[in-house]
């Protein structure tokens, strides 16, 4: 296996006050870059704030830093611990823009002897080491990232704004999300990046790399590795043109209002002007919802197509609790990979409901689900689910029926990704049937 050692890394830029936290732990080992005093070991005191209990500066810069990688390492597999070097230094910053991160693999590996699912193709250290199941990199780190002290520290960069070191809750008006920032910058040392020189189109020694080889050239209509060094120079400037092609994440972007080709292939990022530090290596700021991997953070980013892209480039999915074990108050759908719980709610009491049987059968199927709140023979309420995950679909879908003016929340958990979503009804309402059919309020096809 040939390896070779990198050195650059891309950059985070701001584009307004950031919120969401998209994802929910193969394990992340984290290694502390800073000098005593410094970054990661600041003893400036601090309150808890949104769900992170630290009381030093540092502390709570390193709470973030194990929430955010634990909730890539809740998605993605991979036997051997990857190491993550962080670090605080002083990046670019003035009083209206600023680089908040910037992050990357430390290694490439290829192989022509079939160790790697693609031949003579480069891929990121973290993801060669989950494919192989070895550590190859020890004892320096998988991925290394760095994040901009002078947000805290200088009060020419960006005055009207500070880091905020939440976890669970999102920044209130002021702030910037170390959090998503955080995940962002994982995101490209996990391998959303491409290792082609973007101003020449020359590959790194002669050889593709894993994630270009999901990118085509919408005008010519030829993927990176058929273009010449030319070609692939003009089509990392070719404004609404350069895509992504990989078959995950064309399934995933049917929720997408924006930034998207009919067949599903994604729009990347690439400006007229070339910007070394985001061009190509993010999806395109046109993508409508946002999303996690744009080059300037947004206040409601998602997750899905990152999440998407790794399986594309050869990530496996790490089942965050599944698959879903059925009990008197849980029903499984859909192969089991969907749990169903209810709670209901009267003007005097609550409890959890549970699932109807008839004659000792549970009263379930691979798809549905009915469930009663207080008398066994009294149904309350069913939930469907259909695998709608082909085009033009592309999505879970759920539709939830009751009969009843009682309060109560669906909750349905996918137990492959983590992700939760809950559909309720207030108490003294007739509920309208809940037909949830495309990925964002129902569940994406990843």
């Amino acid at each position: 296996m040939r390896g070779h050692v990198l050195a650059g890394t891309l950059g985070l830029a701001l584009a307004c006050a950031l919120g969401p936290r998209p994802l929910g732990a193969a394990v992340f080992l984290i290694l502390n870059g800073d000098a005593p005093g410094q970054g990661l070991n600041d003893p400036s005191p601090r309150a808890p704030v949104g769900g992170n209990p630290g009381t030093t500066l540092g502390q709570q810069r390193l709470n973030v830093f194990a929430a955010a990688a634990s909730a890539w390492g809740g998605v993605l597999a991979s036997e051997v611990p990857i190491q993550l070097l962080a670090a605080f230094d002083t990046l670019d910053c003035d009083a209206s823009s600023a680089v908040l991160g910037a992050a990357g693999t430390t290694y490439v590996y290829a192989d022509d002897g079939g160790a790697l699912p693609r031949n003579n193709t480069w891929y990121p250290a973290a993801l060669t080491e989950a494919l192989v199941g070895g550590d190859l990199t020890s004892p320096d780190p998988d991925i290394v990232a760095v994040f901009n002290s002078a947000l805290d520290d200088d009060p020419a960069c960006l005055p009207a704004l500070n880091w905020w070191y939440g976890i669970t809750t999102g920044p209130p008006a002021g702030f910037i999300d170390f959090y998503t920032t955080v995940l962002h910058e994982i995101g490209h040392g996990l391998g959303f990046a491409t290792f082609v020189d973007k101003a020449t189109g020359i590959k790194l020694q002669g050889l593709d790399d894993i994630f270009m080889v999901h990118l085509q050239d919408g005008s010519l209509n030829k993927t990176w590795p058929n273009l010449t060094n030319a070609e692939r120079a003009a089509s990392a400037k070719d404004d609404g043109d350069l895509l992504w092609v990989g078959d995950r994440v064309k399934t995933s972007s049917g929720f997408l209002v924006n930034g998207r080709r009919p067949d599903g292939r994604v729009q990347m990022y690439a400006p007229t002007v070339l910007a070394q530090g985001s061009s190509v290596s993010h999806f395109d700021t046109d993508v409508t919802p946002n999303e996690l991997m744009e080059p300037f953070l947004n206040n409601d980013a998602e997750s899905i197509l990152a999440v998407a892209s790794m399986l594309d480039i050869g990530w496996q999915l790490e089942g965050a609790s599944g698959p879903c074990v059925a009990d008197a108050d849980t029903a499984c759908l859909l192969g089991n990979r969907f749990a169903v719980e209810v709670a209901w709610t009267t003007s005097s009491a609550t409890g959890d409901a549970q699932v109807m049987s008839f004659g000792g059968q549970r009263a379930t199927s691979d798809q549905s689900a009915f469930f009663y709140f207080f008398a066994a023979a009294n149904f309350e309420m069913g939930v469907k689910m259909v695998d709608a995950c082909v085009p033009p679909f592309n999505a879970f879908w759920v539709f939830i029926s009751g009969l009843t003016n009682q309060a109560y929340t669906v909750t349905i958990t996918d137990t492959a990704l983590g992700r939760v979503r809950s559909y309720s009804n207030p108490l003294g309402v007739y509920p309208t049937t809940i037909g949830a059919t495309d990925s964002l309020i129902g569940f994406p096809c990843i």
